[in-house]
């Protein structure tokens, strides 16, 4: 006597919620609700157990962008437009990379895997350094000024390049191009830092002297 199957040989899909068939108006909504966070996300492009935690964010609900092609193509203009991401520069990258064209700085892992179109949407991306100082202690951490980023936006980017690099890597750039952006990434986030430096030994200077009795000389 042959018993027959508890459960069904096929799945249904009668459950299934179809975003698709919704309103695009209502689409959005949803997708603004996954994707777009209020605080900058960090972009962890190394093992960097020291990330200065007041730079921590939540990260957006992306696994809805890996259901279908439709749902990736309307909700990846949302991720990237309307987020500011961090990403941080370890200085001792060179020590975890093999020599070569294609052992970039950090940020370049970010950007490399990103389409030409993608990086257009970019409105903010803050590059900062991983060597300032970080104390352990949480209350300490906000007792420290804001650390010194570089500031861009993907247009930004893409204005380093002309109509034939373009033509050359159309998906996105290769790793040369990534190369050459993590340099000028790289330059621009030690001229903050340089900055900064020169501010705060500046404003030690001053207050030294308004200690002895004398007036700040600019």
């Amino acid at each position: 006597m042959s018993i027959e199957p508890s459960v069904p040989r096929t799945i249904g899909t009668k459950g299934l919620f179809p975003l698709m068939e919704l309103p695009a108006e209502l689409r959005l909504e949803i997708y603004h609700h996954l994707l777009v966070v209020p605080v900058p996300i960090n972009i962890e492009t190394v093992d960097n157990k020291y990330f200065n935690s007041s730079w921590r964010s939540r990260r957006p609900s992306v696994a809805i962008l890996q259901t279908c092609k439709d749902i990736n193509e309307e909700g990846i203009p949302i991720l990237y437009a309307n987020n500011t991401f961090v990403i941080c520069l370890a200085i001792n990258y060179r020590l975890k990379i093999v020599p070569g064209p294609s052992s970039c700085l950090a940020s370049s892992l970010f950007v490399r895997g990103l389409r030409w179109s993608t990086i257009s949407l970019l409105s903010r991306i803050y590059f900062i350094n991983d060597s300032s100082y970080k104390p352990d202690d949480a209350s300490a951490q906000r007792l420290l000024p804001p650390r010194p980023a570089f500031t861009c936006t993907g247009a930004d980017i893409l204005a380093r390049f002309q109509e034939l690099d373009f033509k050359y890597s159309p998906l996105g750039p290769n790793e040369y191009m990534a190369l050459s952006i993590s340099n000028w990434v790289s330059i621009n986030v030690m001229r903050e830092m340089l900055t900064a430096c020169h501010r705060a030994l500046r404003q030690i200077r001053e207050a030294g002297m308004e200690l002895n009795g004398d007036d700040p000389v600019s």
